[in-house]
C-alpha cells in the first residue's frame, strides 16, 4: 500500500514509523444515485405516458406515471400541445398562460400543476391527476338514477368550486396588486368530482388576468355560449362576477337537470344567454326550497352589480343554507354519492389503470369513454368508445369461456355470429355488479301518483279513462312519448301533469283548494265587456316532469 500525502489543511502530525493512511468518507446526499430513465415508445421524457385519456382541439391528456427511488411511483396528467399547433405562437401563449395562472393558485378545489417544459418540440403540461368523473357526467349519471342525486348535492359541489374559484380571482402580484384572474370558461366539462369526493376547478386556458402574454382579441367570444354570463357575449370587459353568474348556471342544472340555456343554433343560444331570462326553478323542480330558489336567482341576475359581489359570498351563502336545511353534505357522502352512480366505471379505470402499468412494451392505451372532445377536461366523456383496445382483450379474456359456453346453451341449435365484435368491459357480468349495475331494460314501466290531501271523490284521469282513489298504480309500455294525467277533486283546483314513460316513476300530486265563488246577484248591472271590468284568469299550463332519460343530457 502506498503512502498517501496529507493535502488538506489539517495541523495534525503522523508519528514516526506510522502509515498515513486517508480514507474517503462519502457524503450520502451527494453519492450517486441510479437514473431510472424511461424507454420505449411510452417515454416523453422523464415521464411514461399510460393512458391517452382524451384529445380536444388544442391538446391531448395523458394518464403518465414518474418513479424514483425506492419504488416510488406518482401518478399524474399530462397535457400535451398537438404538433401542428406547437408552431403556432397564439396557442403557444394561451398554452403556457393556464400553466402560469394555474400554477399561483394554491387552494384544495383547483387541479394543481406540477411541471411545465418542452420534450422533442412539444410543449406540455403536468397537473395533478383526478380519478373521477367530471360534472357533466354526474349530470348525465344523474338523470338516469333519479332520486339518487338532490339539490343537496348540488349546492355542496358549486360551494366547493366557488371556494376554488374565489382563490383563483384573489392572486397578486408581488406588489400586492389584484391579477383581476377570471376563469370565464366555468361549464360542466371543468368542474371535476373525484371517486374520493373532491371537488377540482381545472382549465384556466382561456383564462383573463392583467398580465395575460396572450391577450383576447376584439370581437372573440371565449368559452361554451351555454355556460356565459350576458357580458360576456358582447366581448366586454368582464370580471369575476362573470364566474359567479356560471356558477348559477350550474347550480340551476343540478338543481332542475335541465339545460337552463340551450337554443336550436349557437346564435340562438347566445341571444338566451344575453336576455337572462331564467325561469322559476321551483316551476321545474317543485322540491326546491325557497330560500335557495332565492339564491340561485340572485345569481343568475343579469345585472352583475346585483349578483353576489364575490364566488367568496355565494360559497358561505350555500354553507350556511346546507346548515339551516340540516342537509350539509361530507366529502364522504359526495363519494358515496360518486359510488352509486360511477361504481362500473371506476372498476373499469382501475383494472386499465393496473394493466397500463404492469406491460411498459405497449404505447399508450386509449381511456375508458375517451374520445374526441371539444374541451380539454381530465376526465374523457360518459360513452365506451366503439373501437376495441388491447385493454378489452385482456379484460373479458377470464370470462370469454363462461361467456362462449353460455353462447353455446342459449343458441344450441344455431351458430352465433362470427362476425360479432367481442363485448366491452361494460357487457361483462363481472362489471355488471355493485351498486350501479345496469341490467337490460324491461319493455313496460311503472308509475304511481299519489293525491294529497285525502279527499272524498278524488278522480284520476289518465288515456280517457277515469280512476277513482288517493293512489293510481299503472304499467304501461317503455316509450319516449308524452303522456297526460289529469287529477280532479271537490273543491280543489283540476291538475294536470306531463309524464315520458322511460323509467319507472313515482310523482305526489299536492292539490290547491279552488277559489270560493262569490254568493248573490251583482249590485251592478254590466254596462261594458267583461274584459275591460275584469280581466280574463290566465290558464294554468300544466306542470311537465320528465321521468326517466334527460335529453339535455343525454347517454
Amino acid at each position: 500500500m502506498s503512502e498517501s500525502r496529507d493535502t488538506g489543511s489539517d495541523s495534525s502530525v503522523t508519528e514516526p514509523g506510522e502509515r498515513e493512511t486517508i480514507v474517503e468518507v462519502r457524503d450520502p446526499d451527494v453519492s450517486p444515485k441510479p437514473e431510472y430513465r424511461v424507454t420505449g415508445r411510452r417515454a416523453f421524457g422523464r415521464y411514461e405516458l399510460l393512458i391517452e385519456m382524451g384529445r380536444g382541439g388544442m391538446a391531448t391528456l395523458f394518464l403518465a406515471q414518474i418513479r424514483g427511488p425506492q419504488n416510488f411511483e406518482k401518478l399524474l396528467a399530462i397535457k400535451k400541445i398537438h404538433n401542428h399547433l406547437a408552431i403556432e405562437t397564439e396557442f403557444v401563449h394561451m398554452f403556457l398562460d393556464e400553466a402560469r395562472i394555474s400554477a399561483l393558485i394554491q387552494h384544495p378545489n383547483v387541479a394543481s400543476i406540477f411541471d411545465l417544459g418542452k420534450i422533442d418540440d412539444s410543449y406540455f403540461i403536468a397537473m395533478e391527476y383526478i380519478h373521477g368523473q367530471n360534472l357533466n357526467d354526474v349530470l348525465k349519471g344523474a338523470s338516469r338514477n333519479r332520486g339518487v342525486f338532490g339539490w343537496e348535492h348540488a349546492c355542496h359541489i358549486v360551494a366547493d368550486a366557488a371556494a376554488g374559484l374565489h382563490a383563483a380571482h384573489e392572486l397578486k402580484r408581488k406588489d400586492g396588486t389584484a391579477l383581476e384572474v377570471v376563469h370565464r370558461d366555468v361549464s360542466p366539462h371543468n368542474i371535476l368530482i373525484s371517486y374520493d369526493g373532491h371537488v377540482k376547478v381545472v382549465d384556466f386556458g382561456i383564462a383573463y388576468a392583467a398580465e395575460r402574454v396572450s391577450q383576447t382579441k376584439a370581437g372573440t367570444l371565449k368559452g361554451k355560449v351555454g355556460y356565459m354570463a350576458p357580458e360576456q357575449t358582447s366581448s366586454a370587459q368582464v370580471d369575476r362576477r362573470a364566474d359567479v353568474f356560471c356558477l348559477g348556471i350550474l347550480l340551476y342544472e343540478m338543481c332542475t337537470l335541465r339545460r337552463l340555456f340551450r337554443g336550436a343554433t349557437e346564435a340562438e343560444t347566445i341571444m338566451l344567454v344575453r336576455a337572462a331570462d331564467v325561469p322559476q326553478p321551483r316551476a321545474v323542480n317543485p322540491d326546491i326550497p325557497i330560500q335557495l330558489e332565492r339564491i340561485l336567482l340572485r345569481t343568475l341576475q343579469a345585472d352583475p352589480d346585483r349578483r353576489y359581489a364575490t364566488a367568496e359570498q355565494l360559497s358561505e351563502e350555500l354553507d350556511a343554507f346546507l346548515i339551516g336545511q340540516k342537509k350539509r353534505i361530507t366529502r364522504s357522502g359526495l363519494a358515496e354519492l360518486m359510488e352509486k352512480l360511477f361504481y362500473d366505471r371506476r372498476r373499469l379505470k382501475d383494472e386499465q389503470i393496473q394493466h397500463a402499468m404492469d406491460d411498459p412494451h405497449t404505447d399508450p392505451l386509449r381511456g375508458v369513454g375517451s374520445g374526441q372532445t371539444t374541451d380539454d377536461s381530465l376526465v374523457a366523456p360518459e360513452t365506451v368508445p366503439k373501437n376495441r383496445s388491447k385493454l378489452v382483450y385482456s379484460l373479458v379474456g377470464g370470462a370469454a369461456v363462461v361467456i362462449a359456453i353460455t353462447t353455446v346453451l342459449i343458441f344450441v341449435l344455431g351458430e352465433p355470429d362470427r362476425g360479432n365484435s367481442p363485448r366491452t368491459p361494460a357487457d361483462t357480468p363481472a362489471a355488471m355488479d355493485g351498486p350501479a349495475s345496469r341490467a337490460p331494460l324491461p319493455n313496460t314501466v311503472k308509475i304511481r301518483v299519489n293525491v294529497e290531501p285525502s279527499t272524498p271523490g278524488t278522480v284520476v284521469v289518465f288515456r280517457g279513462k277515469s280512476f277513482s282513489g288517493q293512489r293510481l298504480e299503472i304499467v304501461v309500455t317503455r316509450s319516449n312519448k308524452t303522456e297526460r294525467i289529469r287529477i280532479r277533486a271537490p273543491g280543489f283546483r283540476e291538475e294536470s301533469l306531463v309524464v315520458v314513460p322511460l323509467t319507472d316513476s313515482q310523482v305526489t300530486v299536492k292539490l290547491q283548494k279552488a277559489p270560493e265563488a262569490r254568493a248573490g246577484p251583482m249590485s251592478v248591472p254590466r254596462t261594458r265587456p267583461r274584459s275591460r271590468l275584469q280581466p280574463r284568469p290566465r290558464r294554468r299550463r300544466p306542470h311537465v316532469r320528465p321521468m326517466g332519460g334527460l335529453r339535455d343530457f343525454p347517454d
